[in-house]
């Protein structure tokens, strides 16, 4: 895609996005960045910087608060373990440069890591497997019929 192509492409993000909720343009910008294409959080960004923030939404705490938000929500059980992970990772050295995405798929919390670290990978790989041992609505793990990724007890 040449440079007129991106900025019109650009401009429209821009003007679909312009009253967009600030909260819903810095998940855009943060958690859910590496979902989107360049160019789209290009513009995120744009509108962003014209209402003029008071705090850096780019640190990995931010990001972490973000991405625990995101997911607390829908999955209220798997808010302890999704905090832990964000925290293993940024103590074993991920920053904002490494994608990390996420994704529920059928009741099993799925988290990617775009990086050749063995550490991260074995962090991230380690928490999702204790994850799909637990409900993602209330954290219990004794049930043995827990079915995607609800148990007995919250169907």
């Amino acid at each position: 895609m040449n440079k007129i192509d991106f900025k019109l492409v650009m401009e429209s993000v821009i003007k679909d996005y312009l009253n967009a909720p600030t909260e819903e343009l810095i998940m855009n910008v943060t958690v859910s960045r590496w979902e989107h294409h360049e160019w789209a959080v290009v513009g995120f960004e744009k509108i962003l910087e014209e209402r003029s923030l008071s705090y850096d939404i780019y640190t990995e705490n931010f990001f972490k608060k973000k991405f625990v938000e995101k997911f607390s929500r829908l999955y209220p059980g798997w808010t302890n373990d999704i905090r832990k992970m964000m925290t293993e990772l940024i103590e074993n050295g991920w920053n904002l440069s490494i994608p990390l995405t996420a994704k529920d798929y059928h009741g099993r919390f799925e988290c990617f890591i775009s990086s050749n670290d063995i550490i991260l990978q074995q962090i991230v790989e380690s928490n999702c497997e204790l994850m799909s041992l637990k409900c993602s609505r209330c954290g219990f793990s004794d049930d043995e019929y827990i079915f995607d990724g609800v148990c007995q007890k919250c169907r």
